[in-house]
């Protein structure tokens, strides 16, 4: 097993200079959680939570990058359970979202990483050359973890509009994706050898519930 990585306080800092002064993040207040959590009434999944973590968030072209961290706010120090995340959402609707980062070697570096290609991807929110409309994030019907930018818009042809989720990334970027990409298609060809969903602990995963689902800010791109 990996060794599990402490950051320092000092290396938090510095991650999050990276994050908020550089790329202008800004941190999610305890008040617009808990105003999300009451209007969506969300509840947390059943599992040890140590208390509240820092996230930020960085809004553009109709798109929110969050990216959870695992520092506790009261202690001032990594959870001891947890791992970091990066989500994009169109309204409320979660429409990325990046494999759980466990704290192992470099967990503030892959983290920031993951948090610079999402805020790109926002940054390069395709609009359609058709409509006109903003594109939106999709998922290849019955393909997990296949994304790409699509029309909400229906073309007279009856074909559906896309392009590439990568589309306008950086160089730095797609030098990080690559290996990783390679990595997770190795492991899903060997798992499906087997026999076995290598989505397994995908589908497995608990996450927050909405209970009041009539709440949901729909897509910005409709």
């Amino acid at each position: 097993m990996p060794t599990r990585y402490e950051p320092t306080a000092q290396e938090f800092a510095k991650f999050v200079h990276e994050l908020v002064d550089v790329r202008f993040f800004a941190p999610i207040s305890r008040s617009d959680f808990w105003q999300d959590k009451a209007r969506l009434g969300l509840k947390p999944p059943r599992r040890k939570r140590e208390g509240p973590t820092r996230g930020y968030e960085y809004h553009f072209r109709g798109l929110r990058v969050r990216v959870w961290t695992t520092w506790l706010i009261r202690e001032n120090r990594v959870s001891d359970t947890g791992s970091g995340w990066v989500l994009i959402l169109d309204g409320d609707r979660i429409v990325y979202s990046s494999h759980p980062l466990h704290r192992t070697k470099n967990f503030l570096n892959r983290l920031l990483m993951r948090a610079k290609i999402a805020r790109a991807r926002v940054r390069n929110r395709p609009i359609c050359p058709i409509h006109k409309c903003w594109m939106v994030m999709c998922h290849r019907r019955g393909v997990m973890k296949s994304l790409y930018w699509g029309c909400p818009r229906i073309h007279p042809s009856g074909k559906m509009v896309w392009a590439s989720i990568d589309d306008g990334l950086p160089k730095e970027a797609m030098r990080f994706l690559r290996p990783s990409r390679k990595k997770s298609e190795k492991y899903r060809r060997v798992v499906r050898r087997q026999g076995k969903d290598p989505f397994t602990a995908l589908k497995r995963r608990r996450a927050w519930k909405i209970s009041r689902p009539e709440n949901i800010q729909k897509q910005s791109s409709f």
